[in-house]
């Protein structure tokens, strides 16, 4: 498709360690096994407008209580969509961009804080570490001052 740009990046990590505090080998807590991207981005020449889409897909990751009692996450899910209009401001290329992260608000867990001592069932009260907002937004205006190259907005940006 004409003016299409798209890719698909895949990651699989087979990983054990012994950190520090770790009693035996063990998979890291900031490992994930399987890492999956899919972006697209489509340029839209009459509107000067670029627009583009992610999906990124993280399997669930281990979390170790202080008893070393191993608990898996959620897996980390998110959409987000960006558009870039391209336009010149005194022949200088430039740039609006918006993006928003996480479109669908879901509540992605990074890992667990546990508490100091275990319950008397023996376990350990443990807390989420997530975003501390569902989703960002972020505008951004960017002017490139080239004056050997001056804009050109009949092509997507680089």
């Amino acid at each position: 498709m004409k003016n299409l740009d798209y890719w698909v990046s895949y990651g699989l990590l087979d990983t054990r360690r012994q950190q520090r505090t770790d009693p035996v080998l063990a998979v890291p807590t900031f490992a994930a096994r399987h890492n999956l991207s899919l972006v697209g981005k489509y340029w839209v020449g009459k509107l000067h407008t670029l627009v583009g889409a992610t999906y990124g897909y993280t399997s669930p990751r281990l979390s170790y209580d202080p008893s070393f009692r191993a608990v898996r996450t959620p897996s980390f899910q998110d959409l987000s969509m960006n558009f870039s209009y391209v336009t010149s401001i005194k022949r200088n290329l430039t740039i609006v961009h918006v993006s928003c992260s996480n479109l669908l608000g879901r509540e992605n867990v990074f890992g667990y804080r546990y508490g100091a001592a275990p319950s008397d069932q023996g376990t350990y009260q443990r807390v989420s570490v997530t975003p501390s907002a569902p989703r960002m937004v972020f505008v951004v205006l960017m002017v490139s001052i080239n004056k050997a190259r001056p804009a050109d907005t009949s092509v997507a940006p680089e």
